[in-house]
């Protein structure tokens, strides 16, 4: 009886965690979808452009994978009411609650060393939505970057409408990340990178991504059938720590590809 009593007590418990995480993962979409609507409204009133840059210049633009406020800093206005607020003070403000995923207690709200800015819990590609990056593994870091970042400009919403751009990472609209629910390794070494169904284990555990035709989909993060692109496969089988790609680990979720 005490047996049975245990296996009914841990079923219930497992179900229990999988119904608290699956609303985890809606609210985290909801969030997204959020983000994603107020991406494509600014672009629709700025020449198709997509939001980003560095205080001070709209048109510079970091070119790394950010948690920060900065690229998002130009779509809060569609988010939430800042009438007589400095647009570029919003780079440094705290995050409004739609940029917090349920599941991340480490990232969100914390301040960055220099004590400028917060952290969110999305990172946003400004590798690919930038002009003059691109992703290459041949690079240390996996990413080439123009000799000067404030040369970079946002690309437009159009870019990616095109064929002839669909390399290096670049994709059309439908598959093209813009950004994630995502732990960056070296923010949570005590972490998986991944956000969503970690109690599953490699094969079932993910994070949810905004793609730039603004739909959100879960993707796992080590599906069976995972490819990437063209010199990322090392990618496959390759874990966080691992010292042939530590470096590069960050780029993982953009070098993969999501039409397959």
């Amino acid at each position: 009886m005490v047996a049975i009593i245990g296996v009914l007590m841990a079923i219930v418990i497992g179900l229990s965690w999988d119904a608290r995480e699956k609303a985890k993962v809606t609210t985290c979409q909801a969030n997204l979808s959020q983000i994603g609507k107020a991406i494509l409204s600014y672009a629709s009133l700025n020449r198709g452009f997509l939001p980003g840059g560095q205080p001070g210049n709209e048109y510079t633009n970091s070119t790394g994978l950010v948690t920060s406020l900065l690229p998002y800093r130009h779509i809060i206005p569609f988010i939430v009411e800042t009438e007589g607020v400095d647009i570029e003070m919003l780079a440094s403000s705290f995050p409004p609650d739609v940029f917090h995923c349920p599941s991340d207690d480490d990232i969100f709200g914390s301040q960055y060393e220099d004590g400028v800015g917060y952290k969110t819990s999305y990172l946003y590609n400004t590798v690919e939505l930038t002009s003059g990056t691109y992703i290459d593994p041949d690079e240390e870091y996996g990413v080439v970057s123009p000799n000067s970042s404030a040369r970079a400009r946002p690309r437009p919403r159009s870019f990616f409408e095109h064929h002839e751009n669909w390399s290096n990472g670049i994709n059309e609209p439908i598959n093209q990340e813009v950004c994630i629910d995502w732990t960056p390794y070296d923010e949570a070494e005590t972490l998986t990178a991944y956000r969503h169904y970690k109690k599953l284990g490699p094969l079932k555990e993910g994070s949810n991504v905004l793609f730039l035709d603004g739909h959100v989909e879960f993707v796992p993060a080590n599906p069976v059938d995972i490819e990437f692109e063209d010199g990322f496969e090392f990618f496959k089988d390759a874990e966080p720590n691992d010292p042939n790609v530590e470096n590069r680990y960050w780029i993982r979720w953009i070098a993969r590809k999501y039409w397959i």
